[in-house]
């Protein structure tokens, strides 16, 4: 029984993730949305997609001004992610 409710989880989820509401939204793919912030009827939490976009934009704003004040940070994403990438294909 937890099995299937785990599966009609799942489905849910990406379903929403792929199909529903998130489908069109700008911030799809630097979302932190998981099965946690999920409504009992297998929506994303609105409250929790608000707070993430904010986030979102916050953060990239952050970044933003560090780049324009400091662009040799540039440098160190780029080694920093590459070194990310590295571990990932280990």
């Amino acid at each position: 029984v937890e099995e299937k409710k785990l599966d009609e989880l799942v489905n849910s989820f990406f379903k929403n993730y792929i199909e529903g509401e998130c489908k069109d939204c700008s911030f799809q793919n630097l979302c932190s949305a998981c099965f946690v912030q999920m409504n009992d009827d297998y929506t994303i939490n609105s409250t929790f997609c608000e707070n993430q976009k904010k986030s979102i934009v916050s953060t990239l704003s952050e970044l933003y001004s560090l780049l324009e004040t400091q662009p040799e940070m540039v440098k160190l994403i780029d080694a920093s992610l590459d070194e990310r990438v590295v571990r990932m294909e280990l």
